[in-house]
């Protein structure tokens, strides 16, 4: 009963916006917390800028700042102008990837949200900031004193979040084909395999020898759309293949989670079943089609 006294008594003292930057605060900590545990335990590409790890630990860590920023609420009537700044770049953001036709905006780690609803969280924001403004000058006392909660804050949130980030980076596999996964994701990066023997050999489960001849392997999942194009392009092509006596047979290999109720049979489209062990959690980029001769990587196309 107090509990709910204490807290009606300290929404009708807190004007609109000291409720609202307290909430997107909130909810910006909240979505780098998010982030911060995607990137410590799901290896991302290095090869682009924005997909580098550490221009990540920094977006992280900026956005865990602003949100402490938010919640302590140092400086309301410039922290109110920054907040407009943030999210209507987040609306565009959002917005761009609704228009890409994207599944997940990323703004939650590896919750998969639609991009729809994020955009309409961030306008929202955008909006309430907008008609809100702070009503009540805030004394040198209390400015001291948020600025001081602020930075220690910062100082211990920050420095925790990005040694974690720092030290914590997911098994890249290897051309050795050994795994030491803590966490047990493991990337895929065929890229770095050429000349190689190929490392996922004692990890996919297949009636054939994939070390003996020439193969085309694909690694697909059957909720992606690049996957099942290019399975749709060798069930339809493979049978020519065959009939031009080439000598490079097809395997196509399913990467795990996979989907409930059986597995794929591709055999009546002269294609070789197989599947990649759910003893790990993969990454990649799929598909992956990669050209194996006696068991060594000749050359490997992602996506």
């Amino acid at each position: 009963m107090s509990l709910t006294l204490s807290l009606g008594r300290w929404f009708r003292l807190c004007d609109r916006f000291t409720a609202l930057r307290i909430a997107l605060g909130m909810l910006l900590v909240a979505a780098a917390a998010l982030k911060g545990h995607e990137l410590a335990t799901v290896p991302f590409p290095h090869h682009r800028l924005f997909s580098a790890r550490w221009m990540l630990i920094v977006l992280v860590d900026a956005e865990l700042v602003f949100g402490l920023w938010l919640f302590w609420g140092f400086r309301p009537v410039f922290t109110r102008w920054v907040g407009l700044w943030w999210f209507g770049l987040l609306c565009v953001a959002s917005g761009l990837a609704v228009l890409s036709g994207s599944k997940n905006c990323g703004c939650f780690g590896r919750l998969s949200i639609d991009p729809m609803y994020s955009l309409l969280l961030d306008t929202f924001a955008f909006a309430a900031l907008w008609s809100c403004r702070p009503c009540r000058p805030v004394s040198r006392r209390a400015t001291t004193f948020r600025l001081a909660s602020f930075a220690s804050t910062v100082m211990v949130m920050g420095s925790i979040v990005t040694l974690l980030l720092v030290v914590t980076s997911p098994d890249i596999l290897s051309a050795n084909g050994i795994i030491d996964a803590p966490n047990g994701i493991v990337a895929i990066d065929p890229e770095a395999w050429s000349d190689q023997r190929f490392p996922l050999l004692p990890y996919i489960e297949i009636d054939a020898r994939l070390d003996v001849g020439d193969w085309i392997v694909l690694l697909f999942h059957h909720e992606c759309e690049r996957c099942r194009e290019r399975l749709q392009h060798y069930r339809q092509n493979t049978w020519r293949l065959l009939e031009s006596k080439s000598q490079a047979r097809v395997a196509i290999v399913e990467v795990p989670p996979f989907e409930a109720g059986g597995t794929y049979n591709f055999s009546n489209d002269g294609l070789v079943n197989g599947r990649l062990t759910n003893r790990f959690e993969w990454f990649a980029e799929l598909p992956i089609e990669i050209r194996l001769e006696d068991g060594i990587v000749q050359g490997a196309v992602k996506g």
